[in-house]
């Protein structure tokens, strides 16, 4: 209704505003409600940034682009872990009031980069009223922003063919509105494959235990016997350096192997990685051998790198890519309502199930990863090369 801009500013103010209820909380309920908060701005500046990273990129070069918001999103983490190091030894409640207010200062940064940055040219045809009149101002406004993106004169040969594929579709998804009717998509079997392909890349992503080994990693390098009170912390930094290096991966080649390939790679290194951890830990249950140790963080690195490096860029890509222009927010809505469900369901299960079966629980993650694998060999189709409006073919 809106666009991008306007609900990425929205998002990051209610973050921002969020953040420093947290930093400021007097009590749990001013903690609580500035948490919720931080929980929507996110949903609204992930929802916006992978819609619009998608439809600002060419057919060519659209996975590297959006899997650098994967980049992004790992440089934050990178930020966070060694700066959680540096505060560990501020007094009080200080130490974690100070990490969060930090948020306040990137969120402003985000605010600027948003106000400056160029809207999707797809979706100022879709807001509209007729995308073929060159006297609307959203029209004009979609033309000149593709100049600005492509980087192309005005009269350039190849803007002007993808300035007339984008009208003509613009143009038929206007004709076809009813189409998109919620109660006529149900009864759709290419709309549901779209949503188990998009929420189910988002789930496997997340099935790799990614979120759990970041969220009690410290807990799980100090089970490993390392020695020392800030090693683990240290551990916990290097592992964010190592998955912002591994992010590149995906950049580099997604374009080149295409989606299902890179997340093939990605899952075969998760489970090699939970098959040697699992064995590790059988032979030494306490970690009492410190060699041992040193390759079980190393396996560690490794599951988590096959999230940064595979994983987690293409879930955010397919759930973003494979979605027609009306349909381009719910889609990615249902995708990232999976992907946090099932971060919810790892995160709360894990010490649990730690607590249970103890290292054991690598051998299930084990056979998670495995299932995940043999369903993205079979079911996963390539969308490499393909443009946005192609995307219909497959499904």
């Amino acid at each position: 209704r809106y666009g991008r801009k306007v609900t990425m500013a929205v998002g990051d103010l209610v973050l921002m505003t969020g953040a420093a209820l947290v930093a400021g909380a007097r009590n749990e309920g001013m903690l609580l409600f500035g948490r919720v908060l931080c929980g929507l701005g996110v949903a609204l500046c992930q929802g916006s940034f992978a819609g619009w990273a998608v439809e600002l990129a060419s057919a060519r070069t659209r996975g590297a682009a959006v899997c650098i918001v994967q980049v992004s999103y790992n440089l934050g983490v990178f930020i966070a872990f060694w700066v959680s190091l540096g505060t560990t030894k501020i007094p009080g409640t200080d130490a974690w009031r100070t990490l969060v207010a930090l948020q306040v200062i990137l969120g402003i940064l985000l605010g600027l980069a948003t106000f400056f940055a160029p809207e999707s040219p797809r979706m100022l045809l879709s807001l509209a009223k007729d995308p073929s009149d060159a006297q609307d101002g959203k029209v004009v406004k979609a033309r000149s922003n593709l100049c600005t993106i492509r980087r192309l004169r005005d009269s350039d040969p190849e803007l002007l063919r993808e300035w007339n594929e984008l009208q003509a579709a613009a143009e038929v998804l206007r004709a076809t509105k009813a189409d998109y009717a919620l109660t006529r998509l149900i009864r759709s079997r290419g709309m549901w494959r779209r949503i188990a392909i998009g929420a189910g890349s988002c789930v496997f992503a997340q099935l790799t235990g990614v979120a759990a080994l970041m969220l009690y990693g410290i807990t799980v390098f100090e089970s490993l016997k390392l020695g020392g009170s800030t090693l683990p912390l240290i551990t916990n930094g290097v592992s964010g350096s190592i998955q912002l290096i591994a992010c590149f991966f995906a950049v580099f080649f997604v374009d080149r192997l295409g989606r299902r390939r890179v997340m093939i790679v990605g899952l075969i290194v998760a489970c090699v990685g939970y098959l040697f951890l699992g064995a590790l830990f059988e032979k030494w249950p306490q970690a009492t051998n410190k060699g041992a140790g040193i390759w079980m963080v190393i396996c560690i690195f490794a599951i988590q790198c096959s999230y940064a490096g595979a994983m987690g860029p293409i879930a955010y890509l397919i759930a973003a890519e494979i979605w027609p222009q009306p349909l381009r927010e719910l889609g990615i809505s249902i995708s990232l309502l999976s992907l946090f469900i099932a971060v919810i369901v790892v995160n709360q299960l894990w010490p649990v199930l730690t607590d249970l079966i103890n290292y054991r629980l690598y051998w299930i993650m084990l056979g998670v990863n495995v299932v995940t694998l043999t369903l993205v060999w079979r079911f996963w189709p390539e969308t490499k090369g393909r443009t946005l409006e192609e995307m219909d073919s497959l499904f």
